[in-house]
């Protein structure tokens, strides 16, 4: 009966557990050596999951907020922005930490106060930007 019972621990020691009902576990290196979800306790958190601006390493990778490549993450500045501003206006718009997030992130940014007027087409598949 020794026997038994060791044998049932043993396969409950290499059970992978999915805390966060994400379809991926935590690993460990005794009970879930193939695990691959960094965080088991929040199903947002996964391999392959969307990157988002959120602070958090949503699909496993290592880094935290990664750029994404045009700008298709929910939260994250996009490729191009326009911001329509006075120069010189009385809100000192656009305040330096909001510049410096569309430049941590990549985008390139139009600016009316310095290239004037910003003309925005589309075709339904592209998008083109021209200043004066």
């Amino acid at each position: 009966m020794g026997y038994v019972l060791e044998e049932y621990v043993c396969q409950l020691a290499n059970q992978c557990v999915d805390a966060d009902h994400d379809g991926y576990s935590a690993h460990n290196a005794t009970s879930c050596p193939a695990g691959n979800d960094c965080n088991d306790n929040d199903p947002t958190i996964r391999p392959g999951a969307q990157e988002t601006y959120d602070n958090k390493d949503n699909n496993c990778d290592g880094k935290v907020d990664e750029t994404c490549v045009g700008g298709d993450c929910t939260g994250n500045v996009p490729a191009n922005s326009s911001l329509n501003l006075g120069r010189y206006n009385r809100f000192k718009f656009p305040h330096v930490e909001t510049l410096k997030r569309y430049e941590e992130r990549g985008a390139r940014l139009y600016r009316t106060d310095l290239d004037g007027a910003i003309t925005i087409t589309s075709d339904g598949k592209k998008i083109s930007l021209e200043t004066n």
